[in-house]
């Protein structure tokens, strides 16, 4: 891989990494309101039903962060950025054993 198709994949991992963080912090911010609504529900029914609304948001967003960063990880790893064969292993050094 010469540098030019490093830096032009560096820099679609950078904008793959905060589209999924905007992504997350989305399904962070609708499950906080879920809740919200949760703690001034008139009864146990509307409750519960907002707290697992709030559950599967916040699980949901969890979901793709994972996914995506997992996803992104195996690509660098393979395009030789990092992992085993890459710049990963500097920083596996530097971070000990």
């Amino acid at each position: 891989m010469n540098e030019t198709q490093r830096s032009e994949l560096e820099e679609e991992m950078k904008a793959e990494a905060k589209a999924t963080l905007a992504d997350f912090l989305d399904h962070q911010q609708r499950a906080l309101a879920a809740a919200g609504r949760a703690c001034e529900a008139p009864g146990p029914k509307e409750r519960t039903s907002h707290l697992r609304v709030a559950g599967a948001t916040s699980l949901a967003g969890f979901r793709i962060l994972v996914r995506n960063f997992a996803e992104m990880a195996a690509e660098c790893e393979e395009a030789g950025l990092c992992g085993e064969s890459g710049a990963g292993k500097r920083t596996q050094r530097a971070a000990g054993p």
